[in-house]
């Protein structure tokens, strides 16, 4: 059955409250930002999903107290089909410390193809602790699953900073999957090796992503990639 329309406001007047709520708040050093991305690839979880060449963009809001909000778009192909994409989120971020944080972050993944039924929404809490970052995230609908289609995942992630204009990341990460049969496949890990600089105000990187995911068959994704992205903040 598809997501009702009632579904979609409720979930919107969440974001819209949450952003609210940001914006109500003190304006001191507050701030808005927006990002635009080419990427060669886009893989989400170590999932390949658009191959062709992807443009997307970013919107966000953030605040003093910690409070942040903001939506991120893009449309990619993949395969035969064209996707578009529209990620609604808001969260909060407390520093203990310079070098101990802590983060909750609440997204809304839609997707505005005629037919498509395949929304889902995320919850993850992450703790950093200098260069390493550990997250966990909780799926009621993995893929867009409705029934049987929770999962959970878990990521940890280290960034170092060589110098002031460059920036090298590794992860590695576990998808817990419920029900294998539901979802199309077994719980897996994948990885991600990258490397940023910037130049003459942008941001070029090159990402390596593998996974070692299999089918409910048995049978090997083949999910290897390597990823070229541009990227400018204004």
């Amino acid at each position: 059955m598809k997501k009702s329309v009632q579904k979609y406001v409720r979930l919107f007047s969440y974001f819209c409250a949450a952003l609210a709520c940001v914006m109500s708040a003190s304006q001191a050093m507050a701030e808005v930002s927006a990002t635009a991305n080419f990427r060669s690839n886009y893989v989400w979880h170590g999932q390949p999903l658009g191959e062709n060449g992807t443009i997307d963009g970013s919107l966000d809001y953030s605040h003093e107290s910690g409070l942040t909000a903001g939506l991120w778009a893009s449309s990619y192909s993949s395969g035969a089909e064209d996707t578009n994409e529209i990620d609604y989120y808001a969260g909060y971020n407390y520093d203990v410390s310079e070098d101990l944080s802590f983060g909750a972050l609440y997204t809304f993944f839609s997707y505005t193809n005629p037919g498509t039924d395949s929304d889902s929404d995320e919850i993850t809490l992450s703790g950093t602790y200098k260069i390493a970052t550990l997250s966990f995230a909780y799926y009621r609908e993995f893929n867009g699953i409705e029934d049987d289609g929770r999962a959970y995942y878990i990521k940890l992630a280290l960034n170092h900073d060589i110098d002031d204009k460059s920036l090298v990341t590794a992860t590695i990460a576990q998808t817990i999957i419920d029900e294998k049969a539901a979802i199309g496949m077994d719980s897996y890990l994948d990885y991600l090796l990258g490397y940023y600089r910037k130049v003459e105000g942008f941001k070029v990187g090159f990402e390596f992503t593998d996974t070692n995911r299999e089918d409910d068959t048995g049978t090997k994704f083949e999910d290897s990639r390597g990823t070229f992205i541009v990227s400018k903040t204004f």
